[in-house]
């Protein structure tokens, strides 16, 4: 049975993509390389900004137990392996910008 977690425990983050594909793949590899974690997505019909980047998939993920800094740290870590999935010397298929409340945006490759 899942254990509830608490709202204060959630990290918030948004994927940008070239496509609706190259967002839910980041997605769902953070899934896959996360087992532990409970994370939501969802597309927004308005672009990112970005040019290249155009899909938006606004994303959530929690740990139950742990803090939503402990939570980031967990996905900055495997957004490591995601990142390999780019290549080398190749521009990043996909964005990875965390939001954070009152401090501007941190943005990580994949």
């Amino acid at each position: 049975m899942a254990r509830l977690v608490e709202v204060s425990s959630w990290v918030f983050f948004d994927v940008l993509a070239p496509g609706a594909a190259a967002g839910a793949h980041v997605a769902m590899s953070l899934r896959s390389l996360l087992p532990g974690a409970t994370i939501r997505s969802e597309p927004d019909r308005s672009p990112s900004g970005d040019e290249r980047r155009p899909h938006l998939l606004h994303c959530r993920a929690a740990f139950a137990g742990a803090s939503a800094a402990q939570a980031r740290e967990a996905i900055e870590t495997v957004l490591r392996d995601v990142e390999a999935l780019a290549g080398d010397g190749t521009p990043p298929r996909a964005l990875v910008v965390f939001r954070e409340p009152g401090s501007g945006r941190a943005e990580r490759a994949a």
